[in-house]
């Protein structure tokens, strides 16, 4: 396992360093969309494999053509779930919760597995998510390590399919 956390964060600042960004197959973007809905989350490995999911299809709907809008990221709620339920090693999460112009409660979300982090922004708060503020995992001030997944999304889930 040890072994996915540094191929992807390597394969990661690679890219990163090369300046290009992989485009996500529609085909792709669908596997991502069953993923985030049905997976049953119990060990890292479903951890890495939901928020690969989550962040190809943050990396989808960002792409020109794309026919998704931003509705899949309420899914990660199921996340939280899994989270206040399991206790799932190594799994910490960081949570900025920021008020939008319209009062509704925001977060910016960093999941970390071992050494492998995920950001996603933009969450909407729920109950789900309140839930997990007494999560074990929690980290009050987890910072982001800067290597951006949706660099290479598609590499990342197929590194996480695999695992």
């Amino acid at each position: 396992m040890k072994h996915l956390f540094t191929e992807i964060n390597e394969t990661v600042a690679e890219r990163m360093k090369l300046g290009t960004r992989e485009q996500v197959p529609t085909v792709l973007c669908r596997e991502a969309l069953a993923i985030v809905k049905n997976l049953k989350i119990h060990t890292q490995n479903d951890v890495v494999l939901f928020c690969a999911a989550l962040n190809l299809l943050n990396t989808y709907v960002k792409q020109p053509g794309s026919d998704i809008g931003y509705s899949f990221k309420a899914y990660i709620n199921h996340l939280f779930v899994a989270l206040s339920k399991c206790n799932i090693a190594d799994v910490k999460i960081g949570m900025n919760i920021k008020i939008s112009k319209k009062g509704n409660a925001i977060a910016y979300i960093i999941v970390q597995i071992n050494d492998v982090q995920f950001s996603f922004h933009q969450i909407k708060m729920s109950d789900a998510a309140y839930n997990v503020k007494n999560y074990s995992g929690l980290v009050h001030n987890l910072e982001f390590d800067g290597l951006k997944k949706q660099i290479c999304a598609v590499s990342v889930f197929e590194m996480a399919k695999a695992a």
